[in-house]
């Protein structure tokens, strides 16, 4: 009786965790360019697709591992965004991680 009351929270996270990770993608590449104004940035994948992608604004950006902008982002980063797609298709990123490539 016990048990199950303990793993009642532990189900309800892991439920929550499984539809968050359903509704979310990654996308790992170079970054092609990136327009802090519009806040639309293009990632080239390993198959060398461009992937284009409006930041939101409560995305959260880092470089090297730390808090940035999306104007410290710089043509030849390597990143992984994490994004979901709106109703009309649009990827909509909710993450950025950039590393700055050697001399970039």
């Amino acid at each position: 009786m016990r048990i199950a009351k303990a793993a009642g929270p532990l189900v309800v996270g892991l439920l929550a965790l499984a539809a968050t990770t359903c509704l979310a993608d990654t996308l790992r590449g170079t970054l092609r360019s990136v327009d802090p104004r519009t806040r639309r940035i293009v990632v080239t994948d390993s198959d060398g697709d461009d992937n284009h992608l409006v930041v939101a604004r409560t995305a959260r950006v880092t470089v090297n591992g730390r808090p940035a902008v999306l104007s410290d982002l710089r043509r030849g980063d390597r990143v992984v965004v994490a994004f979901t797609e709106d109703p009309n298709g649009n990827a909509i990123a909710t993450a950025v991680a950039a590393t700055h490539t050697q001399g970039g």
